[in-house]
């Protein structure tokens, strides 16, 4: 069973390095994802892939890690800065792209020949009602949150794992939590 990655909106493997390559790796809204067929060892799930991951109706991992993530994304980013970011998108999506990135604290990476814009255009309305379905109970997980998160306050990271009486870890970073970190706690 190969560990899955299930990244946040953008979130190519390219900004993860090695640890990438030990997982099944996969971007919301640019790749094909039914999280419930999925099972292994270790799910990781980085911002809007852990809000996914909370409306799963099923996970089948051991370990389940969710990083920087969120219930509603309009409760730390502005609703008006959010519909502002799919305006230009829509016009300039290397732009958006390339500054969320930077405001995530992501590293400087060559990201991949981008496929399908419109794709990952639906990624940011999702953001807009990320907040339906949250699952009411999930199974044992650990939550990393960046102290420094510009782009969802680590208060999200701590009510997620009060919710779900979770483990919870504040790391010294940004939205972007850098994968020597996340290697913590995988097992």
């Amino acid at each position: 069973m190969k560990d899955v990655f299930l990244s946040g909106w953008c979130g190519f493997p390219a900004l993860f390095g090695s640890i990438a390559d030990k997982f099944e790796f996969l971007v919301p809204f640019y790749d094909d994802i039914d999280i419930e067929k999925l099972s292994g060892r270790n799910l990781v799930c980085w911002s809007t892939g852990a809000n996914l991951a909370l409306k799963a109706g099923r996970l089948d991992f051991e370990n389940v890690v969710l990083v920087s993530p969120f219930i509603r994304f309009t409760d730390y980013t502005p609703e008006r800065v959010l519909k502002l970011m799919i305006k230009k998108f829509r016009t300039a999506p290397e732009t958006v792209i390339k500054d969320f990135l930077a405001t995530c604290g992501c590293p400087d990476a060559v990201l991949p020949q981008i496929k399908d814009y419109f794709e990952l255009g639906k990624g940011l309305e999702y953001l807009l009602d990320s907040g339906e379905g949250i699952r009411e109970t999930m199974p044992p997980m650990m939550v990393i949150h960046g102290a420094k998160d510009s782009v969802v306050d680590i208060s999200s990271g701590m009510a997620v794992a009060e919710r779900y009486s979770a483990g919870f870890v504040r790391a010294d970073c940004g939205h972007f939590v850098p994968p020597e970190i996340i290697s913590e706690y995988l097992i």
